[in-house]
């Protein structure tokens, strides 16, 4: 006699695991790949400030950047120079606000000054990174307030008080002929009005003040006040992509002179998996879960008991697969049908099956599936819910804030708010004993 053969139903063929384990090297090596952060542009905006500095009616503009603790302003010295004159210097931040300062430590030598502003204001310091870590070819931000971009015919007044940007790179590191004085030379756009500001790198870490560019003066021809022409003398650059910044070391000397408190990184604190851990850290944890298991991964396929191992569990694992059911021996769950049942006054002998959409009880018709006299003041309009949860086989009572409260048969008050989970039998009643009802699962069919 022919006997058929009964059908098998068809899996996914396994993978082979040479291709699992290349996949992963493949994952590993990307997460190796140092992540590439873009710099904090908008906190670098936050620490730079634009510098003013006024004698009478004549005066002029820079820029410098936040130290200390909102406290002091770094700038170059000749954007502060009125002050030997009797000026006044201080800081703009917006229109209508800014604050005055008094210069404490300036050098000319240098090119450099501290302003201690008369009121403290509510921007971040700069953190700096020092001259070993930065090296020719680096990019680097210029960040600061160049006059040029205030002309009122082109943009509307408030865009003075924006920080512009520009971006360019360390040509060579330099020293003054006379003076000693280290300096970068750097090919980023530099303007009058950029003196003092922040020279960031690439992790929002400011390396030096920018100072000045290549200048030189020409004459000029231009019209006179009668309709003629008269000369003049005009500054303009002598050379293309060629600017120079002051090297923070030679600013750190002298804010330990005057304890004013700063911070130097390593010129990496804010780059790579760092920078990338504090935007997005759930991201760096999941990655790094999938790296530890690529390794175990690794770990596994080059040694012999590995091998082995991976092979026992993958033949089990289709094992599992192909293991038949015998439907003979499935036993079915009977079928359980929960109930509420009115055992006492005006719902006794009723019935209502439950699921796990919860029933509420009350004496509003439209706040209420079950619902009471109108006059029966001890009931809520909404004063409870009653439902079952079906993956749980469990009733549960819910007490919606009712004036009298519920009530489990044993006179135990429910706690309002939250569900309260109960077992097959309980009796309940709402506000007084008098409307008593019964939460009962019977078999389907009974």
């Amino acid at each position: 006699m022919n006997r058929t053969r009964d059908p098998v139903i068809p899996t996914c063929q396994a993978i082979s695991f040479h291709r699992i384990v290349s996949a992963a090297i493949v994952i590993f090596l990307f997460l190796q790949i140092p992540a590439v952060a873009a710099p904090p542009i908008a906190l670098m905006k936050q620490s730079t400030v634009r510098v003013f500095c006024l004698k009478g009616d004549q005066g002029g503009t820079g820029s410098g950047f936040v130290i200390g603790e909102g406290t002091h302003v770094v700038t170059n010295n000749h954007v502060v120079a009125c002050v030997e004159d009797g000026g006044k210097t201080g800081v703009i931040l917006d229109v209508n606000q800014g604050t005055t300062g008094e210069v404490i430590w300036q050098s000319a030598t240098k090119d450099l000054a501290v302003i201690k502003l008369d009121h403290p204001i509510s921007r971040p310091a700069v953190m700096f990174a020092r001259s070993s870590t930065v090296n020719d070819a680096d990019n680097v931000y210029v960040l600061g307030f160049p006059g040029a971009a205030d002309d009122r015919q082109a943009v509307d007044a408030r865009s003075q008080f924006e920080v512009k940007v520009s971006r360019g790179i360390i040509s060579a590191k330099n020293i003054t002929s006379s003076e000693n004085v280290r300096l970068y030379q750097l090919d980023a756009s530099l303007n009058p009005g950029n003196s003092g500001g922040p020279l960031y790198n690439e992790n929002g870490q400011v390396i030096g003040i920018n100072s000045a560019k290549s200048m030189t003066q020409v004459l000029t021809i231009q019209p006179g006040e009668n309709g003629g022409i008269q000369p003049g003398v005009s500054r303009v650059p002598l050379g293309e992509g060629i600017g120079w910044a002051i090297q923070i070391d030679e600013l750190l000397v002298e804010l330990d002179r005057l304890n004013i408190p700063y911070t130097v990184g390593t010129g990496e604190e804010l780059s790579g998996f760092n920078q990338s851990w504090q935007q997005a850290p759930l991201i760096m944890v999941f990655l790094a879960a999938i790296g530890l298991l690529c390794l175990i991964s690794l770990a596994l396929f080059l040694t012999p008991s590995g091998r082995k191992w991976i092979k026992q569990a993958s033949d089990k694992g289709i094992g599992s697969i192909h293991r038949r059911i015998d439907p003979d021996k499935i036993k079915p769950q009977p079928a359980i049908k929960p109930l509420l049942r009115g055992l006492t006054g005006p719902f006794s002998g009723m019935e209502l099956e439950l699921d796990s959409n919860p029933v509420a009880m009350g004496r509003h018709p439209l706040a209420s599936s079950i619902v009471f006299d109108s006059k029966n003041r001890e009931i809520s309009r909404r004063h409870c819910l009653v439902g079952y949860d079906l993956d749980k086989k469990t009733f549960f009572l819910e007490d919606c804030w009712s004036a009298n409260g519920a009530f489990l048969g044993g006179n135990q008050k429910i706690e309002p708010g939250e569900p309260h989970w109960v077992p097959d039998g309980t009796q309940f009643y709402l506000a007084n004993p008098s409307c008593l009802f019964e939460l009962k699962q019977i078999a389907k069919g009974d």
